[in-house]
């Protein structure tokens, strides 16, 4: 018998067991000699003395046979469980590559569709801003990019949209606040796929001299618009795909600034360092009952208080403006 409590033989139990056997037959052999006692008490206590004893070894052989028995199962559930669990280890490494190696031919090839808009054209062009939108890059498939020499004169949204069962490309024209001529409704220019990109240039500069957009037509420079536009759908993608180095954008992206800064779903976004984000909720003009009332005029004077030092108020004023006019 096993000790309940730390698992030893009890050898109580089994020096008793053969002390007792050994009596009994010891009893038996002084009745036959000393007494001189025969038949069936002597032979029923030598049996009995046996059979005592045998209880006691039989028990301490049992033990080492189901402890060995046990030892063994136990060693080969333990292998069994650490191949079950290598084998297992291994179909999720291999998962996971195999997930990581297709993210990485997804992303060579979106890099790809990008590098091809330095030739650009129109079925380059709505492949990239399909690529963007179903990444969520660009919200709604449109991108604002400048498209002038200065900044602020004059800038182009290229969107895809759907119509009429199909995708259409479109060039939005947006006087800016310094240009010649505002306009309530921006002119809007459809790109055919037949035309290249000469040729809905030339359109475009047409249009801004038909509708005295700009003092000076060389401002205009169609070049540095498709420029801008590839590197805002690069940046608005790689973004999404958070990858290393990257531009990490809180938001997907409206309109790139320059190098360093981006109009986003976010907000008013600055590359850092340093940081810097304010809230789209910040440019809103609420005129629910009990909520902010303040004027438009109102709203951006609390936002200029908000330059920080390293910005020019100029084009602080000019950044907030460009922002303003997305929420």
């Amino acid at each position: 018998m096993e000790d309940q409590n730390n698992g030893r033989l009890n050898w109580g139990w089994l020096i008793s067991c053969c002390l007792a056997g050994a009596f009994l037959i010891g009893l038996a052999l002084a009745l036959q000699t000393v007494w001189l006692w025969a038949g069936i008490v002597p032979d029923a206590l030598v049996e009995m003395g046996v059979a005592t004893t045998f209880v006691g070894l039989a028990f301490l052989f049992e033990r080492r046979f189901v402890r060995g028995i046990t030892r063994a199962a136990t060693v080969a559930a333990e292998e069994s469980f650490a191949r079950q669990t290598q084998q297992m280890q291994t179909r999720i490494d291999e998962l996971t590559a195999t997930v990581q190696s297709r993210l990485g031919q997804d992303a060579d090839a979106q890099d790809e569709i990008v590098a091809q808009l330095d030739y650009p054209s129109h079925g380059r062009i709505m492949k990239a801003l399909e690529e963007a939108a179903n990444l969520h890059a660009l919200p709604r498939g449109l991108v604002r990019v400048n498209a002038g020499t200065e900044l602020g004169f004059l800038t182009l949204s290229f969107t895809r949209h759907w119509e009429r069962g199909g995708y259409v490309l479109e060039v939005i024209l947006r006087p800016e606040p310094r240009s010649k001529k505002q306009f309530s409704t921006m002119p809007t220019l459809r790109w055919q796929d037949s035309e290249s990109a000469a040729d809905v240039g030339h359109r475009i500069a047409v249009e801004i001299q038909r509708m005295g957009f700009l003092d000076d037509l060389r401002v205009f420079d169609w070049s540095e618009a498709l420029s801008n536009l590839k590197k805002s759908i690069h940046v608005a993608i790689r973004s999404q795909r958070r990858d290393p180095g990257a531009w990490l954008l809180k938001g997907s992206l409206f309109e790139l600034i320059e190098d360093d800064w981006a109009v986003t779903s976010a907000g008013l976004e600055h590359r850092p360092p340093p940081d810097l984000l304010i809230p789209a909720k910040e440019f809103f003009q609420h005129h629910i009952p009990g909520r902010d009332t303040r004027s438009e005029d109102d709203v951006m004077e609390s936002l200029r208080a908000r330059r920080p030092d390293w910005c020019d108020p100029d084009r602080w004023g000019w950044l907030l403006w460009s922002a303003h006019s997305y929420y």
